[in-house]
């Protein structure tokens, strides 16, 4: 599926492109906005998913 050397780089490079899921920030779509406003500036993240109620991705 992938050339020899791109599956050296991704095995070479693994630990830059997955975030570890302790690391993963999320809120859910029902929670005011001044919730993820905290964690945005408290873990620093541009940007975190926000889940529906089925913890599904919202758009």
């Amino acid at each position: 599926m992938f050339s020899p050397s791109i599956k050296h780089l991704i095995q070479e490079k693994s630990g830059s492109f997955l975030i570890p899921a302790s690391r993963i920030a999320f809120v859910q779509d029902d929670n005011p906005l001044y919730h993820a406003f905290l964690i945005l500036t408290k873990i620093k993240y541009s940007k975190i998913p926000v889940l529906d109620k089925d913890e599904l991705h919202r758009h």
